[in-house]
């Protein structure tokens, strides 16, 4: 910790100013103390407030609902959700703003919202498989690819600036359920049981919150976190989870080639209404 003309270090500034009794606990002579050393210190503390944070609202969601879950901090709506999907589905990741560019650019392109099925062949084909990929290639190479209003969103995304807001309360339009494997699924019939789970627990929120469901959406999500939907609206509200499994199945197919490696799974129902009661006519007894 010896003196080394560091005195004016932006780093040591800016740590002096923002955080001096942090400052002080490190060294009582915080000019003398190298810039890395207090970068390194600065972090550690950002990281476990952080940390501290979402263990526990990790905690209060387990608490409330039994059920595990994943959290992500980051300095935008996007990152935090890419945190939060890398370690699904009970993994905690924090991406503090020094780190941000890197965790960003090292991510496949097809995390970005707006990229799927369609537009992701685009830009591999163009050979853009990352944002890293993106940020080297220009605006002008990923514009030709995919047109110059998603080349300006994904450029803009690379660069970590994103202003959508996060919506900490809205009216629900739908609810749904997902599962992120620990190893990926490559058999049918492992796919069709998973699905049957999802839907099982689907029919157990819309039940909770008194909903019936007019339309199905399934997500498929492959090892590259390449992301598939399919969505069917329906002629009468799902009547059960052996109802949405069928509806799911039925879908698969479009969603799903058939040898891809699967990581995640998902269920959703939507163009809710609410439920008076009323018992719903199943499918199943139809014709």
């Amino acid at each position: 910790l010896a003196a080394e003309g560091v005195a004016d270090a932006p780093a040591v500034r800016e740590l002096a100013t923002l955080e001096p009794a942090l400052a002080e606990k490190i060294h009582p002579e915080l000019p003398y103390i190298k810039a890395e050393v207090v970068w390194a210190a600065r972090e550690e503390m950002a990281r476990t407030v952080e940390d501290v944070l979402a263990r526990r609202l990790r905690d209060e969601i387990r608490a409330a609902t039994g059920l595990i879950a994943s959290a992500g901090v980051g300095g935008s709506k996007f990152v935090a959700k890419c945190a939060s999907d890398a370690e699904k589905p009970d993994g905690l990741t924090v991406v503090p703003p020094w780190r941000q560019l890197p965790f960003i650019h090292a991510l496949p392109i097809e995390a970005a919202p707006g990229v799927g099925a369609v537009t992701a062949p685009k830009l591999h084909a163009a050979g853009l498989r990352t944002f890293a990929d993106a940020v080297a290639a220009g605006h002008e190479r990923v514009a030709a690819a995919v047109g110059g209003r998603l080349a300006v969103w994904l450029l803009r995304l690379a660069q970590g600036l994103d202003e959508r807001p996060v919506e900490a309360h809205r009216d629900r339009l739908s609810v749904g359920i997902e599962d992120t494997f620990a190893n990926d699924l490559r058999h049918r019939d492992d796919l069709l049981r998973e699905i049957a789970l999802l839907a099982e627990g689907l029919q157990r929120r819309l039940t909770a919150q008194r909903l019936l469901a007019g339309s199905l959406t399934l997500k498929v999500k492959d090892h590259r976190f390449r992301q598939v939907t399919r969505v069917r609206r329906l002629r009468v509200p799902l009547a059960g989870a052996a109802h949405a499994a069928a509806v799911a199945a039925d879908l698969l197919p479009s969603a799903w080639d058939g040898v891809t490696p699967v990581r995640l799974l998902g269920l959703t129902g939507g163009a809710l209404t609410g439920d008076d009661g009323a018992r719903q006519e199943s499918i199943f007894s139809l014709g």
